[in-house]
């Protein structure tokens, strides 16, 4: 397994791909347009995790503006609408981020899979804070249960509103 960043349009289409596998309801995938736009803003903001040259699993982490957070809080907004505008560079400071998705291919729901992606996620968060881009408040909408499943073991956390299609947490990291 070799962790990379999703940095181009053909491994976009490849996590879209394990969206459709992944996903029931369309409209909880982005579209590649949008998936490409959302990357010109925050470069970094896909964790991919390769099992020989195909993608078997990746995580979307990325900084929200605050009025975009504020109403994702809120349960007023779902990740599949925001646009390109509502996220920013990883920047100094503190950053206000989304989870906004983890997607691990059903063949390789192994727990080893999302063990080394949810490393490489804090890893990144480690990497992060060492430039000074601190993150300060994680928000998580749970659309399945193995989502919340996820949070709550991966993260404290606490549900703070419901969505329209789930469950929206509020996560720090753990000690």
């Amino acid at each position: 397994m070799k962790i990379k960043p999703i940095t181009n349009e053909s491994e976009l289409k490849q996590a879209i791909e394990l969206d459709k596998k992944t996903y029931k309801d369309e409209t909880l995938m982005g579209s590649l347009e949008k998936c490409k736009q959302w990357l010109d803003t925050c470069p970094d903001m896909y964790i991919a995790i390769y099992d020989n040259e195909e993608m078997a699993g990746y995580i979307n982490f990325v900084p929200l503006t605050p009025a975009c957070f504020e109403k994702f809080k809120n349960g007023e907004m779902s990740d599949y609408e925001i646009d390109a505008s509502d996220i920013l560079p990883y920047h100094k400071g503190e950053n206000l981020c989304l989870l906004m998705s983890i997607v691990v291919d059903k063949k390789c729901q192994n727990g080893e899979t999302i063990k080394i992606l949810t490393n490489a996620l804090f890893d990144k968060i480690n990497s992060l804070a060492k430039e000074k881009k601190y993150i300060t408040q994680i928000l998580a909408e749970c659309v399945s249960d193995d989502g919340k499943k996820y949070v709550t073991r991966t993260f404290e956390s606490k549900k703070i509103t419901n969505s329209k299609n789930g469950e929206i947490y509020l996560c720090t990291l753990k000690k």
